[in-house]
């Protein structure tokens, strides 16, 4: 397999999980017991950033699964972001489908909003957007 990859960072403070980016935008999870874990674990893939983490949270690093759901349908983004969940699949999939609320460092909505195009700023933006929307 080649290196599709342009980066790499672990996820958590365990160094359990790393967020790949590919050079078109679009990134995914490598976890162990896949092959491109054993990949990167050997160094074949590039250097691993550390684990950067979040900043404290706030009122609007946390909504709820309608908060963002609304917020991204109001900005024509929710079909496509449920689009980019199935096609990424596993645990953004699930987090997708089951989170009660989401957080604005999750490791699944970052590859969701990758997948879908958003800059860190927009989601940012979206995130405050959602903290304001009540059912």
């Amino acid at each position: 397999m080649s290196n599709p990859f342009v980066s790499l960072q672990y996820m958590d403070p365990d160094n359990t999980s790393i967020l790949a980016r590919r050079g078109d935008g679009s990134a995914r999870y490598i976890q162990p017991g896949e092959d491109w874990w054993d990949m990167a674990m050997g160094g074949a893939l590039g250097d691993i950033a550390p684990y950067d983490p979040p900043p404290e949270p706030t009122a609007s690093t946390r909504v709820t699964r309608f908060q963002i759901r609304a917020a991204l349908h109001h900005e024509a983004l929710l079909d496509a972001a449920t689009t980019a969940a199935q096609n990424i699949g596993g645990v953004a999939l699930i987090a997708w489908e089951d989170a009660a609320t989401y957080t604005r460092r999750s490791p699944a909505i970052a590859e969701i909003a990758d997948a879908i195009g958003m800059t860190e700023s927009e989601l940012d933006d979206l995130f405050a957007a959602a903290k304001e929307i009540e059912a």
